[in-house]
């Protein structure tokens, strides 16, 4: 007689009453998904920390380059004042040196004068009969000196305008310090749309068409040379190795002159001239 038992065959499946959701497949799958979406979150933090850093960092750089272009435009400036300073001061020497001239022409013609009423009064000492005839060449003498002193007078204040005339115009005018800022401002604009940083397409158009005209009117001239290196009207930004000479490879920034007057040499980029020689 076979035994009657409540155990089952390991064959069968064993019921249970497990919730659908403590499931093992389940309960590792749910909490992974909630670490894949927490690590997304992060990851999306962090790519918006870094944006705003590189917003930053592009805001400080456009601030250092501005002060530097601003420290650069005060060095010109006062490179420009020193030239001016030296114009006037030979000028001046050269005015003295003149002026010391015609007091010695006027001292020799003085002396001839004096010597002339020297003689009169001899004459008239030895011969009272030609005592008119002295009086009248003295008064002549006296007229002399007295045309003599106004055309030293009308000399002087001739030279006294011309020099005044002279300095005004070796002097820039005052707009032109203006327009090399302007300039500069343009050039920062430009290379901001171009980077895509600001949109200024309309504003470009207008400064690009009227600055050529404000230059013009004030007698500015663009430097924008190429080939051989003249430090006189070229400053040096990067120098690269190369070339039998020195020469300009590319401007960062063209220069500007009134006159013979460099108010910001060209800005640019230079070969050294020190090529080895292929042969060695």
């Amino acid at each position: 007689m076979t035994e009657h038992t409540d155990r089952q065959h390991p064959s069968q499946p064993t019921p249970t009453n497990t919730p659908e959701t403590e499931r093992p497949g389940r309960s590792w799958w749910r909490p992974r998904r909630r670490d894949d979406r927490a690590t997304a979150e992060q990851a999306t933090t962090a790519e918006t920390e870094s944006r705003e850093a590189e917003r930053t960092a592009r805001a400080e750089t456009e601030t250092l380059r501005a002060a530097e272009q601003a420290a650069r435009a005060e060095a010109e400036s006062l490179r420009a004042a020193e030239q001016t300073a030296r114009a006037e001061a030979e000028s001046l020497q050269a005015a003295e040196q003149t002026a010391r001239a015609e007091a010695e022409s006027l001292r020799g013609e003085l002396a001839a004068l004096r010597h002339r009423l020297d003689h009169a009064l001899a004459e008239i000492k030895s011969n009272q009969t030609e005592l008119t005839l002295l009086e009248r060449e003295s008064a002549r003498a006296a007229e002399e000196v007295a045309e003599l002193r106004g055309r030293l007078d009308a000399q002087a204040e001739s030279a006294s305008r011309l020099r005044a005339l002279q300095e005004a115009a070796d002097r820039p005018p005052p707009v032109a310090a203006v327009l090399v800022r302007m300039a500069d401002q343009l050039a920062d604009l430009r290379a901001s749309v171009e980077a895509g940083t600001l949109d200024a397409a309309t504003l470009l158009r207008w400064l690009d068409r009227r600055l050529p005209e404000l230059h013009a009117e004030v007698g500015i001239e663009t430097v924008d040379d190429e080939g051989p290196l003249d430090l006189t009207r070229h400053e040096v930004l990067e120098t690269r190795p190369g070339g039998d000479a020195p020469r300009i490879l590319s401007t960062v920034r063209p220069g500007y002159r009134w006159r013979d007057h460099v108010l910001r040499p060209q800005q640019v980029i230079a070969e050294t001239g020190d090529a080895e020689d292929p042969a060695t």
